[in-house]
């Protein structure tokens, strides 16, 4: 009787899990990742993706999003480089966040079983993950000692611009949320004044205004070279990030 009942359990399991693996195969639904710049987009497109990128500012996001239909999505992920809050982390380390908190004062849930798998693929994969609260704002947050103070006040361990789009959209619709960010400047690293200037509102970089900043201030041509070589392997984490995990299918 036990290997009878065993055997109808299995069966049933078995069942489920080609149920479950048949609804995942036949759901039409995409993958919607939040991007600020083309690089970090051009990353991640690939089957099952469909971009949107805010260009580094929150309004022009949230206006982009309003075009999405969210019955055609399955799941959101905040998708590029960031800045580190905690003086661990250094260039290119990779952050799958817990949750989102704003600059408001909202926080958002991150999905756990969603984050774990990636993680978990990411770790196989050879590479450190970092999980804590992701601080996402409105306002770019280039300097040391700024960084160093919203880490103390927030417990967030590091900071983008794009997650708190990414996650109002998910907690509006009911959608899964997922932010995967690779390191592009440490907490004890203070950004040039010519990377403010530096993203269009499309993503692409504006490189009149870095070289006009430049001519403006050359004393800053050594920290955005750091800032340049930073970039680099935060989008080398970034690009084996995309290989070992197919956002297409999560």
């Amino acid at each position: 009787m036990k290997f009878v009942s065993l055997t109808l359990l299995t069966l049933t399991i078995l069942d489920f899990s080609a149920k479950g693996s048949a609804q995942i195969l036949n759901d039409s639904r995409q993958v919607l990742v939040i991007s600020g710049m083309t690089q970090e987009s051009g990353i991640a497109k690939g089957p099952g993706v469909v971009n949107v990128l805010s260009g580094g500012d929150l309004a022009i996001l949230t206006d982009r999003l309003q075009h999405i239909d969210p019955k055609t999505i399955r799941a959101v992920v905040s998708f590029g480089v960031a800045g580190a809050l905690d003086p661990r982390l250094t260039f290119g380390d990779v952050v799958v966040s817990s949750s989102v908190t704003t600059d408001t004062g909202e926080k958002f849930a991150t999905d756990s079983h969603l984050s774990m798998r990636i993680s978990t693929i990411l770790t196989n994969g050879g590479l450190k993950v970092y999980s804590g609260p992701m601080y996402s704002t409105t306002v770019e947050q280039d300097d040391a000692s700024g960084k160093l103070a919203i880490f103390g006040s927030s417990g967030a361990i590091s900071v983008d611009m794009e997650s708190n789009g990414a996650a109002e959209f998910a907690s509006k619709y009911g959608l899964p949320l997922v932010v995967l960010r690779t390191i592009s400047d440490p907490q004890t690293f203070t950004l040039p004044s010519v990377v403010k200037r530096a993203i269009n509102p499309d993503g692409t970089l504006n490189i009149s205004e870095v070289i006009g900043g430049l001519l403006a201030h050359p004393s800053e041509i050594s920290a955005l070279v750091t800032t340049a070589e930073g970039s680099e392997r935060a989008f080398h984490s970034l690009r084996v990030c995309r290989m070992l995990v197919n956002l297409g299918s999560l």
